[in-house]
């Protein structure tokens, strides 16, 4: 089941970042470079991977009440050019680790989880959209009951925008570990409320319509340029009329 959930998840996140990179801005310059800063819920499944590995469970998750809770931080970067970001997570999750994942009864240990974890989300749509979604990947590390381990998530993601200022974000992901010794695989909830902490792009500041040309007397010397505007002239006169400065009746030139 296990190599079937992670078959599954490495070919939608290959086929998802090659759908962001061929929808990338034209011009990255006129990209927005979102940052955002969040904090979330999270709840910690180890029973459900256990289950479907040695087939005494459902193949369904488990309920809520069945899982651990925590809380987590954290700090997302758009990448300009694509529908992609790159996050940074830290997480503290109240699991004893020490009792249910090594069975090492003691008292001397803590009783929680303290994880940071990069990851790369990348999108199916563009950022803008109201609803969207993504997959993630990334590599954790943690401290579980005084034991460094490790892990390697991948997973989907639901995102709703309001306004493009703050973001609703709902993920789970499918936790291999990498240090069988310290903590177990486990699926991983999380629901978060995300703020956009990047300046706002100026709107653009359309300029007003040039004023209309106009040539009231119709002798193609424009008002602007036109010292006799309503009086059909020539232009070599600036639009006015030929001259009669001896008063005969002829004009000069004739």
């Amino acid at each position: 089941m296990k190599q079937k959930i992670t078959l599954f998840l490495s070919f939608l996140a290959v086929a998802t970042f090659a759908f962001a990179q061929s929808h990338k801005p034209s011009s990255c310059t006129n990209c927005t470079h979102r940052e955002l800063i969040g904090i979330h819920l999270d709840a910690l499944d180890v029973n459900s991977p256990k289950s479907w590995k040695d087939g005494t469970g459902t193949k369904s998750l488990a309920g809520l009440k069945e899982q651990d809770l925590g809380f987590s931080f954290s700090y997302w970067k758009a990448l300009c050019c694509y529908n992609i970001d790159w996050s940074v997570k830290g997480s503290i999750l109240f699991h004893n680790y020490s009792a249910v994942d090594r069975k090492t009864y003691s008292s001397s240990y803590n009783q929680f989880g303290i994880e940071l974890e990069p990851s790369v989300n990348a999108y199916l749509f563009k950022r803008d959209n109201m609803f969207n979604a993504f997959v993630t990947a990334g590599l954790g590390i943690g401290d579980y009951s005084k034991k460094f381990g490790a892990y390697i998530p991948a997973g989907l993601g639901l995102s709703a925008n309001l306004s493009n200022s703050t973001y609703l974000v709902i993920q789970t992901q499918y936790r291999s570990t990498l240090t069988k010794d310290v903590m177990r695989d486990n699926v991983f909830h999380s629901f978060g409320i995300l703020q956009n902490m990047a300046p706002e792009k100026p709107k653009a500041v359309v300029p007003p319509p040039p004023p209309p040309v106009v040539d009231r007397d119709n002798d193609g010397v424009m008002d602007t340029d036109d010292k006799c505007p309503d009086v059909k002239g020539m232009a070599k006169y600036n639009g006015c009329p030929i001259p009669d400065t001896d008063g005969d009746g002829l004009d000069d030139e004739q």
